[in-house]
């Protein structure tokens, strides 16, 4: 038998959303007071950090938001953080993901992609 996750209810979904907002860990991007796109600090070491997380409603896709909200994500960890090398993984084929990241001149690297020395 398979063990089943609880599903977490949109209240516990919001409170750990505000949580990890409040850590500077999270960030979200709101259209008419809905969430619509989330990206995430998963890791940070010294000055290195590492994306993930990045997800955009379906209803909302293609049209920029994910790119501004890692862009934004990207100047605030910079700021907060300290962080000058950040590390983005995605699948090879996550053609969408790319899209995104190469907007941003992140440069892809075999499986992955790295940014160094943002500025």
């Amino acid at each position: 038998m398979t063990k089943r996750f609880p599903e977490n209810s949109a209240e516990e979904t919001r409170a750990e959303f505000l949580t990890k907002v409040s850590q500077q860990i999270s960030w979200g991007l709101f259209l008419e007071g809905k969430l619509v796109a989330i990206a995430d600090l998963n890791a940070h070491f010294f000055d290195l950090g590492q994306l993930g997380g990045v997800y955009t409603m379906p209803e909302f896709r293609k049209k920029g938001l994910s790119t501004r909200l890692i862009r934004h994500l990207i100047h605030d960890i910079k700021v907060l953080h300290q962080v000058r090398k950040l590390i983005i993984f995605t699948g090879e084929n996550n053609f969408a993901a790319r899209k995104v990241y190469e907007s941003l001149h992140i440069a892809p690297f075999g499986y992955y992609a790295l940014l160094f020395g943002v500025s």
